[in-house]
């Protein structure tokens, strides 16, 4: 009888660990780095103006002062100030382009939460 019992404690104690695992709540997008200012100044147009932008532009001082967001086919969403610094360090890597999948977390009023990020 105590054998059952522990078996099935094990079996409880083992169902509830694979139950309690962290859900995966990330999201990832296809789109284009550009900052909010660019994106402000531009809006009406912006489709044309992405065709010339460029990551110097993207790692000037008023843009990266402005914060991120990324263009997506169906609009813009905005990301986080963690998630700025973030987009910073990777636009200063050589390697790095404007063309990007995100991976991110979508917070209050849509603002994106930066998991990770890579070239297109």
């Amino acid at each position: 009888m105590r054998k059952v019992l522990l078996t099935g404690l094990l079996l409880c104690f083992t169902a509830s660990f694979a139950f309690a695992q962290e859900m995966d709540y990330s999201l990832s997008m296809n789109g284009v780095i550009i900052d909010t200012q660019s994106v402000a100044k531009n809006k009406n147009n912006l489709d044309d103006f992405l065709k010339t932008y460029t990551k110097n532009d993207a790692l000037a001082p008023d843009a990266v002062a402005g914060g991120y967001g990324i263009f997506l086919e169906d609009g813009y969403m905005k990301f986080d100030a963690e998630s700025n610094a973030k987009i910073v360090e990777f636009l200063n890597k050589p390697e790095s382009t404007l063309g990007v999948t995100v991976k991110v977390i979508v917070g209050e009023n849509d603002i994106l939460n930066l998991v990770s990020i890579q070239n297109r």
